[in-house]
């Protein structure tokens, strides 16, 4: 994960305004047209994202865990079928 995010660093850079790296001389322009709007966008819904987990952990814990069910994760496989 640390490298995926270190890797995202100079995409993310370059949408909120252009980037030069100075080592490898490649520059990259800020986004332009209708990608000027996808910054706004991922940022709003990840926003979302926060603000429901922290509704669903204070009024309905147990949604959390269930999520877990949902994606197979911590519950064990059912060997008697």
């Amino acid at each position: 994960p640390v490298l995926g995010v270190i890797a995202m660093i100079p995409a993310f850079l370059s949408v909120i305004g252009g980037l030069t790296i100075p080592i490898l001389q490649v520059e990259i322009p800020p986004l332009s047209g209708a990608l000027t709007w996808a910054a706004p966008i991922v940022a709003a819904w990840m926003l979302i994202g926060v603000a429901l987990y922290f509704y669903l952990r204070a009024r309905h814990p147990d949604a959390l865990s269930r999520v877990g069910e949902v994606y197979g994760e911590g519950t064990e496989p059912d060997r008697d079928r």
